[in-house]
């Protein structure tokens, strides 16, 4: 499956010397490649070392489960026709990531934790030494977002399709380098103030999520102590975020009135991760004019004796673990410097 990111060149000739291509200057070293450092990239652009030849005491494990790009450093340029091919359509040249990919993952119930549509690594390769020396870098983006949490991941990188100018094969740790990623859990920012009868209330988490439903079993909200209808809806640019909304029956969130939000325990991210225990917030609306309604709520719009405090008993998760919006359209924006130069 080739991936539909293909990068336009201005000049042919960059691209040839990308792929490994003679093109003046100091001769390429002999040798093997060696990989030196794994970056985990993510969502929100954050950088980690997840792995490195020497003793790093900056390496970071576990690691957010919602990440956009994987970076594999290594010491000196690849071929980099082992790993992209050449296209030109309409006299426009571009690079392509190939069917073969040089890179792996598995991770131990792939066959069961897997999410929809299923994951897939796009794999490329970037020659610029953005990370210091003669180094080159290949980069593993999943399609959408997000690996599975709780788990061990297994990168396996193929040597034959990592190796130098002169097909000297990489160098590369035995066994495979392995990844653990963190727990799923939810990240409820709390409202500070009364918020208006159309407001749509985030749900965040810390990885990917299914397509929004309807409405979800895991999911309740009550005002008063009765049960009241809402919605859910999708966002576009973040995959690990949906919004909350009051039924379309009611009109808007009743005024005057503070609703208490429930995520059960068993909420499930893409890969079927359950929160493992329930996260709660509340919100207020302010006072007005009830909208029409056709399914009204028990004492909807009724005093509350002022407005309490918003609280959230969501697991703890500072400012870091709150994700930044940079859903499957925009994952990666911050390396699109790098890779859209000459490969």
């Amino acid at each position: 499956m080739k991936s539909a990111r293909a990068r336009p060149r201005l000049l042919v000739l960059a691209a040839a010397c990308a792929l490994g291509a003679a093109c003046g200057g100091p001769s390429e070293p002999h040798g093997s490649p060696v990989l030196t450092q794994i970056y985990w990239v993510a969502a929100g652009g954050e950088s980690s070392l997840a792995w490195s030849l020497d003793p790093n005491v900056t390496m970071v494990s576990p690691l957010p489960p919602f990440a956009s790009e994987i970076d594999f450093v290594f010491d000196r340029r690849l071929d980099g026709a082992k790993i992209e091919d050449l296209v030109t359509t309409n006299g426009v040249t571009a690079v392509m990531p190939k069917a073969e990919a040089a890179v792996h993952v598995t991770w131990t119930d792939m066959g069961t934790a897997m999410s929809d549509p299923p994951f897939h690594l796009t794999v490329d390769y970037n020659s610029l030494p953005r990370f210091g020396g003669l180094s080159s870098y290949v980069y593993a983006r999943p399609d959408v977002p997000g690996f599975p949490a709780s788990h061990t991941l297994t990168f396996d990188l193929v040597p034959t399709l990592l190796t130098s100018a002169y097909n000297d094969p990489a160098d590369l740790p035995t066994p495979p380098v392995t990844v653990k990623t963190s727990a799923f859990a939810a990240v409820l920012v709390p409202t500070t103030s009364p918020v208006v009868p159309s407001f749509q209330l985030p749900l965040t988490f810390t990885n990917r999520l299914p397509k929004a439903p309807a409405t979800s079993p895991s999911v309740h909200v009550k005002a008063h102590g009765a049960d009241v209808p809402y919605k859910l809806l999708g966002d576009a640019s973040l995959a690990s975020r949906w919004y909350l909304a009051a039924a379309d029956c009611l009109g808007g969130w009743p005024p005057g009135t503070t609703f208490e939000v429930t995520i059960d325990a068993a909420f499930g991210d893409a890969f079927g991760a359950q929160l493992g225990q329930p996260a709660t917030m509340t919100f207020s609306t302010n006072a007005g004019a009830a909208a029409p309604s056709t399914c009204p709520i028990p004492d909807a719009g009724a005093a509350d004796g002022g407005v309490p405090d918003a609280a959230s008993t969501a697991p703890d998760a500072g400012a870091s673990d709150v994700p930044v919006e940079a859903g499957a359209a925009d994952a990666g924006a911050g390396d699109a410097a790098d890779d859209a130069s000459a490969d």
